[in-house]
């Protein structure tokens, strides 16, 4: 039996939606303008500036932790086999979503939006507006059937050839 190492990672950056990033710009013009009318208020009433500080710096920071919450990253290892799928949010808290032997998948292809998949659970690892979509459905001991949608390049899909069971990547790769 031949033996093989592959290792592929891949760092996938979600776009954000029109309405995420409106949703951010007026989550930072609400704590902008509540930050200068606490300003103002603690202007005219000298003694209570120290608390008011506290206040205006405590309204920025949740505006940029709130806000970091629409910076979301996708990372795909694929080692030996194994395919992991990572979510990465804000570019600090990193959260395992999907992992799974090749061997376990059942279906893989090209995705397309229309189609009926029929799982238990989607997962969508990708830019919603991606061209080069694919997807795996595979078995959890846990959720059932799985769709997992992600947006490979090129090298990721080459390593995905080596590890796939061979009949599932004929007709895709």
């Amino acid at each position: 039996m031949e033996t093989f190492d592959v290792f592929v990672e891949q760092l996938v950056t979600r776009n954000m939606k029109k309405s995420e990033f409106m949703l951010k710009m007026v989550l930072f013009a609400v704590c902008g303008l509540f930050a200068g009318v606490v300003l103002l208020v603690g202007l005219f009433n000298p003694p209570l500036m120290a608390p008011f500080v506290l206040v205006i710096a405590g309204v920025i920071y949740l505006a940029y932790y709130v806000g970091g919450k629409f910076n979301v990253e996708f990372e795909y290892c694929l080692t030996n086999g194994l395919f992991d799928v990572d979510t990465i949010v804000n570019m600090k808290n990193r959260k395992r979503i999907a992992d799974f032997e090749c061997k376990q998948v059942e279906e893989f292809g090209k995705f397309d939006a229309d189609r009926n998949y029929n799982c238990a659970k989607t997962i969508f690892a990708a830019n919603s507006e991606a061209e080069n979509l694919y997807y795996f459905i595979y078995n959890s001991k846990e959720d059932g059937k799985i769709l997992l949608v992600i947006e490979p390049n090129e090298k990721m899909l080459n390593g995905l050839k080596r590890c796939l069971p061979r009949q599932l990547t004929i007709n895709v790769l």
